[in-house]
């Protein structure tokens, strides 16, 4: 891959339209571009017609290598974006989403008003985004997370010492029903628990793309088709003994199942419960309260 990056960025428009479509082919040329050679969109530009080193060449033509494989361009530069934190990311840990964002921001919302330091608690954290979002948000608040993958909590324990937060990270099976380890219970309970669980029907494979198949980790995506809400009903069976009173639920959900995640809610004893809408109109998170 030789010439100007003008003719790189030609090239990977080319290879990627037909994976990724002419939006997101050059959103991903500048970001390769960025990486490489460390300059924002307006420098590049400015730039374009300038000869690459035969080394920068080698560089871009790896990485587009990779990513014709499907190879997610999180996981080569191991680096994602979640709201104003910068994390690190592998195949440990989903690549956070923009939906995600949105449920910190509801959560976030929700209990801003209250006037003494917050206890939150996020359920199924992967890379840590969510914990390490809501620490960064409400600084005073004790905050604390777990997964059952040892591999993610190292990931997440990373991204804790790189946003210099002070989140704390357990091992710990949701599904398990097993109590809370004691040093990670704090008396009085919690004034937030929330959760992106895994939540995606294994026959819903068929509409992912290979991005996410082949290099995000299953066990962090897919429930089986004949218990595809196991984790709400595990996450709301301990949310009612581990909330405050007035504490908050707040959890990510399949867009397939707003009504059943609602009556999940109902059934043990959650009041205020409301359904709410992503920024494409679907379902994709759902909020309650404990008495």
């Amino acid at each position: 891959m030789k010439g100007s990056l003008r003719s790189v960025r030609e090239t990977y428009a080319k290879a990627l339209l037909p994976l990724y479509g002419e939006s997101e082919a050059f959103s991903l040329f500048h970001w390769v571009a960025e990486e490489i050679m460390g300059l924002g969109r307006a420098a590049l530009t400015a730039r374009l017609d300038e000869p690459l080193a035969e080394e920068v060449s080698a560089r871009f033509a790896a990485v587009l290598a990779r990513l014709l494989r499907n190879e997610p361009v999180q996981y080569i530069f191991h680096k994602a974006y979640f709201g104003d934190l910068e994390l690190y990311v592998d195949e440990t840990v989903l690549i956070p989403r923009p939906e995600t964002e949105e449920l910190v921001r509801l959560a976030a919302s929700q209990v801003a008003l209250r006037g003494y330091p917050l206890r939150i608690l996020d359920l199924c954290t992967g890379s840590g985004a969510i914990a390490l979002a809501l620490s960064k948000t409400f600084p005073e608040a004790e905050v604390y997370a777990c997964d059952i993958s040892e591999k993610a909590l190292e990931t997440a324990r990373r991204n804790n010492a790189l946003c210099g937060a002070s989140v704390k990270f357990f091992l710990y099976d949701v599904l398990s029903g097993a109590p809370l380890p004691e040093a990670c219970a704090p008396s009085g309970g919690f004034h937030l628990v929330i959760s992106n669980p895994p939540y995606v029907r294994q026959s819903e494979k068929t509409q992912m793309r290979p991005n996410v198949l082949d290099y995000e980790p299953p066990s962090a995506l897919f429930v089986p088709d004949t218990e595809p809400l196991v984790f709400y009903e595990a996450i709301a069976s301990l949310a009612v003994r581990i909330l405050a009173p007035d504490g908050l639920l707040v959890e990510e959900i399949n867009e397939a199942f707003p009504l059943q995640n609602k009556r999940i809610m109902e059934e043990k004893g959650l009041q205020s419960i409301e359904l709410h809408r992503d920024m494409q109109g679907k379902f994709r998170g759902i909020s309650a309260r404990k008495k």
